[in-house]
């Protein structure tokens, strides 16, 4: 079934209320052929919805050992496994991401947590 933009732009702004920031890895070499990886902010954002209440129901249903610390749904594509981002000055490393309906959902623990 095709969702039509009216109705996507409908679910954007009713559910995706908060705004996060996206990080990008940034590999780096030294003068002796050493990689270095260090996380940057971009300049990128995105509309998600952010939930930080019943967590156990969705590690369950994901199929996740870890504990988590964010449920995101997001426009598809919003966000990928191991992707970094900021929200309220704090920083989440998504561990889980998964089409679901007309939407996407990811999983986030705090990062430098595991």
């Amino acid at each position: 079934m095709r969702i039509s933009n009216s109705f996507k732009h409908a679910i954007r702004s009713t559910f995706y209320d908060k705004e996060i920031t996206l990080y990008e890895w940034i590999i780096e070499t030294d003068d002796e052929g050493g990689k270095k990886k260090n996380l940057q902010q971009t300049i990128n954002t995105a509309r998600v919805n952010l939930n930080f209440n019943a967590l156990d129901q969705t590690q369950k249903d994901m199929g996740l050992v870890e504990t988590i610390d964010a449920r995101i749904t997001a426009e598809p594509g919003t966000l990928n496994y191991g992707d970094v981002f900021e929200y309220d000055g704090h920083l989440f490393e998504v561990v889980a991401a998964r089409p679901h309906d007309s939407h996407q959902e990811a999983a986030a623990v705090r990062y430098g947590k595991r």
